[in-house]
């Protein structure tokens, strides 16, 4: 198990330090386009195009898409990528979206898989969770704390998605954060760039790429927006 090259904590308020740690991919690079990831971040949905208004007239209109769209991974296990949204009157779903083990490609436009239209400003959460190990020799088995579900965002007490798993027991003290399984960087589109990683047995190699897909249209929340300028991509 190697360790990551580059590891580090911006010096901010201790409102952001917990959605501040960078990750840099220490092995499966090609994976990604961008070259710093954060752990840990909260997405708001942008909404309508310029000039659009963001009317909802019974269809989408100038709504823009929420283009979920699966990169790869480098997973033995196989897991579920949903997406939970919350409509303006508070009502909340969860939907499926795809595997990890679908062809790299797959995609879908997260508004029509929700019974409401999603309001601009939404805030989109993204959950993993661990389904089914693997066959070959030495795969490892899943344990019971391995398929609960792995939330995006900042994974705080006090949010309303939290992963009950924790990376506090890894031996490497820099792959320690807290209850939060997931990276995002912007690819060199613009559009934002996801990870998740499956396993959370100290023997873990935390290298986020057990599901890697890309997303349109969402926005880096406030404590994140300046994090995630353009200029971190190749």
């Amino acid at each position: 198990m190697r360790f990551p090259t580059a590891l580090m904590l911006f010096s901010l308020p201790s409102g952001l330090l917990a959605q501040s740690a960078i990750y840099v991919p220490y092995r499966n690079s090609a994976m990604w386009s961008s070259d710093t990831l954060y752990v840990g971040a909260s997405f708001l949905y942008t909404g309508a195009a310029s000039g659009g208004g963001g009317k909802w007239k019974g269809g989408f209109g100038t709504l823009e898409p929420i283009t979920v769209t699966l990169k790869g991974n480098e997973a033995g296990w196989t897991g579920e990528l949903w997406a939970v949204v919350q409509s303006a009157t508070g009502k909340e779903e969860e939907v499926f979206l795809f595997t990890n083990h679908d062809a790299p490609g797959t995609s879908v436009d997260l508004r029509t898989k929700v019974s409401f239209p999603i309001p601009t400003g939404a805030e989109i959460t993204f959950m993993y969770k661990v389904v089914a190990g693997c066959a070959f020799f030495g795969c490892w088995s899943i344990t019971p704390e391995d398929q609960l579900p792995k939330y995006s965002g900042p994974n705080r007490g006090y949010d309303r998605h939290r992963s009950a798993a924790t990376s506090d027991i890894m031996p490497n003290p820099n792959w320690r954060f807290g209850n939060r399984w997931s990276v995002v960087g912007r690819d060199k589109d613009g559009n934002l760039e996801f990870g998740f990683e499956d396993c959370t047995q100290a023997f873990s190699d935390m290298d986020f790429d057990d599901v890697v897909f890309t997303v349109t249209n969402l926005e880096i929340g406030i404590f994140n927006r300046k994090l995630l300028s353009k200029d971190l991509v190749r």
